[in-house]
């Protein structure tokens, strides 16, 4: 039943090319960053041992 309210709702959704959504497409850029605090974590770790 979820399954076909949500699809009896679509023709009132905007199109995904009519909407912007802030960092979408940052993917990358996203898991760059949080590995590189998790390595900068690791680090701060060994370096206190």
């Amino acid at each position: 039943m979820l399954m076909a309210e949500a699809l009896r709702s679509l023709p009132a959704q905007k199109k995904p090319s009519d909407v912007v959504i802030p960092g979408l497409l940052d993917g990358l850029e996203v898991i760059k960053g949080r590995f590189s605090a998790a390595i900068e974590a690791t680090r701060g770790l060994q370096a206190a041992e």
